[in-house]
């Protein structure tokens, strides 16, 4: 195959004149893919093949392949734990069997959409991605949300179990004491019986009935002795009471401590802000963490697997670019050999054929700015084309190197 162009050594891969561009003869008959559907010949399509246009793509390389598996599993498990989550949290929402049912299904579908709908969203066009991010966004709160009520009761439920483990304090200080008369009662009885003991004293008038008195005095001295005694139990049983009702309080206290989260205590006390709204603030950062892991997760095996299919079409080109003759003619040359990536659809196609046919013109430079410019696309949407374009040309000149 002639090529009327000549590439000059050193890697700056430029076509002197006129006659470096593709004869529209050779154009006749050459099946072209959906690439380049457009029949026109690449004029200003310069320097794509270059030395400095290798290292662009050897700098855009992949992923290392082991790293590939890996992402899988960090999302697979960050997926399949947040949807637990959130299925227990809709399932503790509901009473009857169809309304748990009903919010464990919603719980399972807004988080799995928050998971994946970023990544599926990252080659369309700006106005679907504003408003996939709104409803991620709103999704998002929704999930928190239930995810901080899991995490809430995951915590009230290991309090419970930890004030369980303190023991119950027994009380038998007050069960060895029998049951008495008040302390007041008891004061005022004896009372009464010093005064009628004053009074059988001060009773100097003892005619005939001397040993009466002296038997009332005994009985009397006898009663306030016996409400001696009895004052001093209902003491002990005071002092025994208050012992125990301190050992309660003590074991309330603890199991009230132990009902909170140490870590949420300290944190409390640090802060100076309220336990239950360091609580809250530590249950939303888990369940953001959790749903930011995997949202990036699987925003990564998807990035990795369009740029895996781009890396697998550039493995086959050659290593010396610049020594190959043709540059611009082999753009478009002979182009039947190679397809797009199995997962670019319509839309892409549409701008790669439209992107080639401006280059075509000399109306687009083949880089990531002029390209954005003219497209209006993101910035990866640019990259990704300008990637298919160096891929295209390298190809062909590795074929027609060969020949």
């Amino acid at each position: 195959m002639e090529l009327s162009a000549h590439v000059e050594h050193g890697g700056r891969g430029c076509c002197n004149g006129s006659s470096a561009f593709l004869d529209a003869s050779l154009l006749k008959g050459t099946p072209m893919t959906n690439l380049f559907k457009s029949k026109l010949p690449l004029r200003g399509f310069l320097s794509i093949a270059s030395h400095d246009a290798s290292r662009v793509v050897a700098r855009e390389a992949v992923t290392p392949h082991y790293s590939y598996p890996l992402t899988i599993a960090l999302a697979v498990a960050a997926t399949a734990t947040s949807l637990s989550v959130a299925a227990y949290s809709g399932w503790e929402r509901g009473d009857t069997y169809v309304e748990r049912a009903t919010y464990t299904a919603l719980s399972v579908v807004i988080a799995s959409g928050v998971h994946l709908l970023p990544a599926l969203s990252q080659q369309r066009p700006l106005a679907v991605r504003i408003a996939l991010f709104l409803v991620c966004m709103a999704g998002l709160a929704v999930t928190l949300c239930g995810q901080a009520e899991f995490f809430t009761l995951a915590q009230q439920h290991a309090g419970a179990r930890r004030a369980d483990t303190v023991p119950a304090v027994a009380s038998h200080a007050s069960a060895e004491i029998s049951p008495s008369r008040s302390l007041a009662a008891i004061a005022a009885d004896q009372a009464s019986a010093r005064k009628a003991l004053a009074v059988v004293n001060n009773d100097q008038s003892c005619h005939g009935h001397c040993k009466d008195l002296r038997a009332r005095r005994a009985v009397l001295i006898a009663t306030l002795d016996e409400l001696d005694t009895e004052a001093n139990e209902a003491k002990r049983r005071e002092v025994a009471e208050d012992r125990q009702a301190v050992l309660d309080d003590h074991a309330m206290q603890l199991r009230d401590e132990l009902r909170e989260d140490p870590v949420v205590m300290r944190l409390a006390a640090l802060t100076g802000l309220a336990a239950s709204r360091v609580g809250l603030l530590l249950s939303l950062v888990c369940a953001g963490v959790l749903d930011g892991i995997g949202v990036v997760a699987w925003y990564l095996v998807f990035a990795v697997r369009r740029t895996g299919d781009c890396h697998s079409v550039m493995s086959n080109a050659p290593d010396d670019i610049a020594a190959v003759t043709g540059v611009t003619a082999c753009a478009v040359a002979e182009s039947t050999d190679r397809a797009l990536p199995p997962n670019a659809d319509h839309l892409l196609d549409t701008r790669l054929t439209q992107l080639a046919r401006a280059v075509a013109g000399g109306q687009v430079e083949t880089t990531v700015a002029s390209i954005r410019k003219y497209l209006g696309c993101a910035q990866a949407t640019a990259s990704k084309l300008r990637r298919e374009l160096l891929a295209q040309c390298t190809n062909h000149l590795s074929t027609d190197g060969e020949v």
